[in-house]
């Protein structure tokens, strides 16, 4: 199965490249290339936005409607042998079901593909590694020092050696 990212980017589930982020980083370059430094975090989060509705797969918000629309005429239809009048369609309850399913399109944990908790499963991890390198973008390297405290006898220290360690590795 394929899910889709931001700037044509496809990546295969079954088979994910080992230059995965590498590519995340050059579509989000892309995608943010021109923008002032400092919009950068409205980037970040419009491009993860994008990158979870690519996922979901992209559904229009008038197929949305027309979807539930037809659901709930069909099943008002062979439940209850009604047909639903126009009014029925635009009440206050409807409206509060666009607004929930739209809310549900935008939130980053759901059903993705709805093909199983396998296959969201393996979507999610991918969107969190995703995630990862988008909010690190630009990100100057955080560094830490540590102190190496060498012990001889009593506990008495006898020299303190002080080294930088990167702390952005990659994840696997």
């Amino acid at each position: 199965m394929n899910v889709k990212f931001p700037r044509g980017l496809i990546i295969d589930l079954d088979n994910i490249p080992e230059n995965f982020e590498a590519e995340i980083q050059k579509a989000f370059a892309e995608y943010t290339e021109g923008t002032n430094p400092a919009y950068m975090y409205q980037d970040k989060l419009a491009f993860i936005d994008r990158m979870c509705q690519l996922a979901k797969g992209d559904i229009e918000d008038e197929t949305i409607v027309e979807d539930w629309i037809d659901g709930y005429c069909k099943h008002e239809r062979q439940e209850y042998g009604n047909f639903v009048t126009e009014s029925e369609v635009y009440c206050h309850e409807t409206m509060c079901e666009m607004v929930r399913l739209g809310r549900e399109q935008s939130e980053l944990y759901g059903e993705y593909r709805q093909h199983g908790s396998r296959e969201d499963e393996k979507i999610m991890k991918l969107i969190v590694r995703a995630i990862k390198v988008v909010m690190n973008f630009g990100e100057k390297p955080l560094a830490t020092t540590v102190f190496n405290c060498v012990q001889h006898g009593n506990n008495n220290i006898q020299s303190v050696d002080s080294l930088t360690i990167n702390t952005n590795n990659k994840e696997k």
